[in-house]
């Protein structure tokens, strides 16, 4: 299957995929979806593996345009995880189901200190109270996890309420939390207030606070 022309109809432009193969002219992906959109099978004739739900882009033009012109350093940065997402033609819509599945995944995103997708979710700019009051920037948090330093055994998270303006959400949610930070134990209920933006069509955090309840 082939996504050449890019156009706003095209199932590829929705699709999460893993990037099989980069040549100078195309790539080739592996769709993640459960959806049978792609080729059925495709067999990496330098490699000799075989791959189901694969689409092709030749035309690498529209994916210059999304990675603004960098496609070579945008590939390599991504194929360490082997994971990139084509973006979408129209416009994301803020809701409140989208802000609860993002939640999801930035548990998960802390939980196994996945630096390349946190860095990817917090805003350049972000600030954060913690419980101790210290604020907390994005070069902060994200040190924390890369250095080793916060260990998390268990994060639970509880959902109470989402507020959307506009292009803003604002989350009220609880964690049941057990971990180590810099060898101190953590353990008990945190809840905190997240604010998150629609910038494009991706949601970033952009503040934050938490105190510990129990």
């Amino acid at each position: 299957m082939n996504c050449d022309s890019h156009d706003k109809k095209s199932d590829c432009d929705l699709i999460p995929a893993k990037i099989i193969r980069y040549d100078c002219d195309r790539v080739i992906f592996q769709l993640l979806t459960d959806e049978k959109i792609g080729d059925k099978s495709w067999t990496d004739s330098a490699s000799g593996l075989t791959y189901q739900n694969v689409a092709s882009c030749f035309n690498t033009c529209p994916i210059s345009q999304i990675t603004n012109g960098n496609m070579l350093t945008y590939v390599l940065e991504r194929y360490r995880t082997n994971l990139i997402v084509i973006k979408k033609n129209r416009k994301m819509n803020i809701n409140k189901e989208e802000i609860t599945n993002i939640e999801n995944k930035l548990s998960i995103g802390i939980k196994n200190n996945d630096i390349i997708f946190l860095d990817n979710i917090l805003h350049k700019d972000l600030l954060f109270i913690a419980p101790n009051g210290k604020t907390i920037t994005k070069q902060i948090d994200l040190e924390s996890h890369r250095s080793g330093g916060m260990i998390v055994e268990k994060l639970i998270p509880t959902i109470e309420d989402i507020k959307i303006i506009g292009d803003t959400a604002v989350v009220i949610l609880v964690y049941e939390t057990k971990g180590s930070m810099l060898g101190n134990p953590i353990q008990g209920q945190f809840k905190y207030i997240r604010i998150w933006k629609l910038l494009g069509d991706e949601l970033k955090v952009i503040g934050g606070s938490c105190f510990q309840l129990t």
